[in-house]
Formats: C-alpha cells, sequence, structure tokens
C-alpha cells in the first residue's frame, strides 16, 4: 500500500461538527491510540548490530500515544515537539505538523510522526492516518513507517491500531499556532529541484542527487539554496513519496557540532569578548589536571585540546572502547569519560583529533559560564541558540529542541542531537551564507571566530583534519574542503561545510548559496553538486582579505 493521495485537495475546513470540534470551532483535542492490543507487522532491513535480536528490547512495540492537537487551517499540530520521553525502553516518539481534509466519510488526518531511540539521534519517520466520522467516532488508524536516516537499523512498520479522539480545549493553543504560523511565513521560496533543470538545460539532475556515490534509497531529503530560492529533492520512501515533505524529522547528527557548538560560542563571544580563550578547566570540574592545563573554549571548539590516542578524523571516535560515551545517559557519566579517556599528547590549539566528547565538555562548559552570567535557571541552549537565533530564523518547533543527558542536569547533548527538517536547513544555510532577510551573523556572532570558521581569513584556515591531500581544515566546528581541483580554480577555494554521521552534508558556496544532503549510506559526498552549480555560476574567487 502507497501513502494516500490526498495533499492536493487541502483546503480550509468547513463545517466541522460539534463533536470533533473546540468552541473556538476549530479541531482540539486528543488523540490516543491503544497500543497494547495493536497488531502490527515489522520488517527488518537492516541491523548492524543485531540490536532486534536481543531479548525484550521493545523495538518491534511502539511507545504509549496520546497527544495533544489543535487545527491551524488545513494543519493539524501537535502540542509537544521534539522526541517526547516516555517509559518505553527505546522508542520516543517526534511529531509535527500534519493536514486535514474533508471527504464523504468524514474528517480525515494524516499525521507524519517518527520513532526517535532513545539516547541518539537516528529517526524512522511514517505517516499515522485515521478518520473522525460525523458522530464524533474515529475510525482505527493506520500507521505505516517506510523510511529513515539510520545508517544502522532499517525497518518497516504497517499496522491499524485502534484510535480514540477526544474533543478538549488545551492550555497554550495559541502559542502552537503563533509558532506554526512564523514557521510558515518565514518558509524560503521553494521549488522542486527539477526546476533548475528547466532553467538551465545543461545541468546533470543525477549530479545533485549524487548518484554515482550514494543510492537514492539511503537518501532522505536534498536540496540546493540558490539566488533565495530552494530547490528541494529527494523524500522518496519506500511506500512511494512522502505526503509530509516538508515536515519529515531528519536527525542533526553532528551538523549540530556547527549548529550549536560553534554558533553558541560565537555568540557567546560576541557578547562577552574573551570568552572564547577561558579554560575548559575552570567551568568543568571533572576535567582538572595536567591534561587540561591550558586547553580553551576556542581549543575544544576546534577539535584541538591535545587529549587523544590516535590523531585525526576518525581514529579515536569509531574505536570499541569510545563507544561507551554514547552508550552512557547521566551527564556524570559522560562528562568523566569525556574528561578522562584520552591521554595528554600535544600543546592545546595545534593538533586536530575529533571527539564528540569533546564537544560535549564544551557544552558543559558554556552552560557553566552562561549560568555564572545569568542565573542558574538559565540554559545556553534556550537562550543563545533558539531565543537567539533559531526563533528569530522562524525553524520549526521540533529544531527549538535538543537531545539531553537523562538525569537532573539535562545537559545538552551540543555536538548532535537536533530534530531538522528540509526548510530548517535552508534558512540555517541562507544564514550563515549572509543571506536570510532579516538576520545577519554580524549581528549576533563574534564576527573574528565567525569569518575564520567560514574561511574568510588567509591566515587563519584551521587545523589539517585528517585528509590525505591536506584539502580538508576544522575550524572553530566547521569542516572547509579546498575545491581548488576539482572546480579547476586559479587559486584556494574553500568552501566550509557541515558533517554528520552516516551521510549528513551541508556546503556553503561562495556566491551565498548552499547545498545540503541527508542520507544514510555512510558516504559523504557533495562534490558532484558543488561542480555541477559552479558549471551555472563560477565558484572560483580570489582569496578573501
Amino acid at each position: 500500500m502507497r501513502w494516500p493521495y490526498f495533499l492536493s485537495s487541502l483546503g480550509v475546513i468547513l463545517g466541522i461538527t460539534t463533536a470533533c470540534a473546540a468552541p473556538g470551532g476549530a479541531l482540539e483535542g486528543r488523540l490516543t491510540l491503544d497500543v497494547t492490543t495493536a497488531r502490527l507487522e515489522t520488517r527488518v532491513l537492516q541491523d548492524d548490530f543485531h540490536l532486534a535480536q536481543a531479548p525484550d528490547t521493545g523495538r518491534n512495540r511502539i511507545p504509549a500515544f496520546s497527544f495533544a492537537y489543535i487545527q491551524d487551517g488545513a494543519a493539524l499540530l501537535p502540542f509537544k515537539a521534539g522526541a517526547i520521553p516516555g517509559n518505553h525502553p527505546v522508542w520516543e516518539w517526534v511529531l509535527t505538523a500534519g493536514a486535514l481534509k474533508r471527504d464523504d466519510k468524514g474528517l480525515h488526518a494524516s499525521l507524519p510522526v517518527a520513532l526517535m531511540e532513545k539516547n541518539e539521534n537516528c529517526l524512522h519517520n511514517g505517516v499515522l492516518e485515521f478518520t473522525i466520522i460525523p458522530d464524533g467516532q474515529t475510525t482505527k488508524a493506520r500507521l505505516r513507517i517506510a523510511s529513515e536516516t539510520c545508517p544502522y537499523f532499517k525497518f518497516d512498520m504497517l499496522g491499524d491500531l485502534t484510535a480514540r479522539w477526544h474533543p478538549e480545549q488545551q492550555p497554550g493553543a495559541a502559542a502552537v499556532q503563533q509558532i506554526f504560523q512564523r514557521e510558515k511565513s518565514t518558509y524560503l521560496p521553494q521549488k522542486p529541484v527539477a526546476a533548475l533543470k528547466d532553467a538551465h538545460p545543461d545541468l546533470a539532475l543525477a549530479g545533485l542527487s549524487e548518484s554515482k556515490r550514494i543510492a537514492p534509497s539511503d537518501i532522505s531529503q536534498f536540496g540546493v539554496l540558490m539566488a533565495g530560492v530552494h530547490y528541494a529533492g529527494g523524500c522518496m520512501t519506500r511506500a512511494g513519496l512522502y505526503p509530509h515533505c516538508d515536515q519529515m524529522a531528519v536527525p542533526s547528527y553532528s551538523l549540530a557540532k556547527s549548529l550549536v557548538a560553534g554558533l553558541a560560542l560565537m555568540r557567546l563571544e560576541k557578547l562577552y569578548p574573551g570568552a572564547a580563550d577561558e579554560k575548559i578547566a575552570a567551568y568543568v570540574p571533572a576535567c582538572q589536571g595536567a591534561a587540561w592545563r591550558g586547553v580553551t573554549f576556542r581549543d575544544t571548539l576546534s577539535m584541538a585540546t591535545g587529549n587523544y590516542t590516535t590523531a585525526g578524523a576518525d581514529a579515536d571516535e569509531s574505536s570499541e572502547t569510545y563507544q561507551a560515551f554514547f552508550q552512557t545517559r547521566t551527564h556524570r557519566q559522560k562528562i568523566n569519560f569525556a574528561c578522562h579517556h584520552f591521554p595528554h599528547k600535544a600543546t592545546p590549539g595545534t593538533q586536530f583529533a575529533y571527539h564528540t566528547s569533546d564537544t560535549y565538555i564544551l557544552g558543559a562548559a558554556l552552560q557553566a559560564f552562561w549560568q555564572e552570567k545569568k542565573g542558574a535557571e538559565h540554559d545556553f541552549f534556550n537562550d543563545l541558540i533558539v531565543r537567539d537565533i533559531f526563533a528569530p530564523l522562524g525553524l520549526s518547533p521540533s529544531a527549538q529542541w535538543t537531545r539531553r543527558s537523562l538525569d537532573r542536569e539535562a545537559q545538552p547533548f551540543t555536538g548532535w542531537g537536533l530534530i531538522l527538517t528540509r526548510q530548517d536547513i535552508a534558512k540555517l544555510l541562507s544564514f550563515l551564507g549572509g543571506q536570510h532577510k532579516d538576520l545577519h551573523p554580524s549581528d549576533l556572532l563574534s564576527s573574528s571566530l565567525f569569518q575564520a570558521a567560514l574561511q574568510k581569513k588567509t591566515a587563519d584556515r584551521g587545523l589539517l583534519a585528517g585528509h590525505p591531500e591536506n584539502k580538508i581544515r576544522y575550524s572553530n566546528g566547521f569542516w572547509a574542503y579546498n575545491a581548488q581541483d576539482d572546480l579547476s580554480c586559479r587559486s584556494e577555494t574553500w568552501l566550509p561545510f557541515l558533517s554528520g554521521y552516516g551521510g549528513l552534508s551541508a556546503v556553503l558556496l561562495p556566491d551565498g548559496g548552499g547545498y545540503y544532503m541527508i542520507s544514510d549510506g555512510g558516504q559523504h559526498a557533495f562534490m558532484a553538486a558543488v561542480t555541477q552549480l559552479h558549471h551555472l555560476n563560477s565558484l572560483c574567487g580570489g582569496d578573501p582579505e
């Protein structure tokens, strides 16, 4: 069965019965599913770590589902954003804005839902559909999960569940609608990626989808930002085209190292000049001793603490003993591991060694610094990232949430754990490229840190990051690739990019545009796409001042 093709008939919903509607006329209430009697057919397609074979893991069961929604025009909005905690041992629900239409059977709802691994960032996307019939009763709900952004565990799930819609007023309804309206009103102009081919017949669409390196089945989303227009592609699932492409939730993984760690320190430095040179040991009690002497916030953001086993991009991060860092759930466990796992080998600021745990340490330091300035009730992610950047950009409610330690500290993961949509990614690329109509990086971020991260300073390219031909550097939470040879440029052409586990890439182009690929086949590829865009508008240029 393929996704029902209902979106073309969306419109203003009229004539909602009093059994369905709140006093104000809009559909408002709580949807509850009986998950205990659900018969769900699950087919595991890939299981690299034999997760489904472990006894009583619960991976073939879904968490309890009883959540409030409110209508806004033709949309049905969840009250809760981000991964919703519960008692399930493995899964948490992620809910984004769905759609309503009236047909001859009643009021039909189609809701994008996703399952997210507890304490992890993998997302498995599905659709939940049900109908409220005229007498107020609810048909059975059909759940289908048929895509994911998860390199190591893939499955299909299909089944019907007993559903009940209970009309009730919900506190905070107006705020939920306002956030959604802000998100929609700030959408960038959007066209299908094929529209680029219409305007530029010589363009190879296969290059934009990186088809030589990335299988179509591994792509969740990809897109191009050009001249202020978002050209969107991907969105296919094993059940056909996903019916809620703009609301498909995808993980950030390590894109967050740039979007949270990088932007937070740049914002902090803007507000408190000199903050980037504060010492980690002064703000993180677990990081004491000779190994952390002299290590600054800036060093830690740039993966240059001097503490490592093997230098480079992958060796330490992929080692078997390192996986304990990701598996632990409390702040105490994570910070103790992060501060003590690696020996001291180099002067801080001189050697690149990629560790997600270092970014976690920086997050703890940022939190301590911010709370020292503002008070213990404040949170650096909520204030510096969401309040100051993400909310003004109109990012989705899910993007204004982050994974945190599962304890009283609720420490933001900082280096991974965001949930994004394709419009979120496009808006962020527009902002970082200085093209956003309302916000400019210079207004919010330290010019020195930001310009270095985006390769605007020839004297501050960052550290070499392990590429055999020295074509990749890392600076202030951002990667950069020298595309001079690929594009046949006369001088160095450094392209700043963000990178995430499994196949996530987002590239900032010299003309202010950008490109992103959200995939999970283990391939990080963007130069075929960048080369195609270079043919349309030269990306070569002289080195900046």
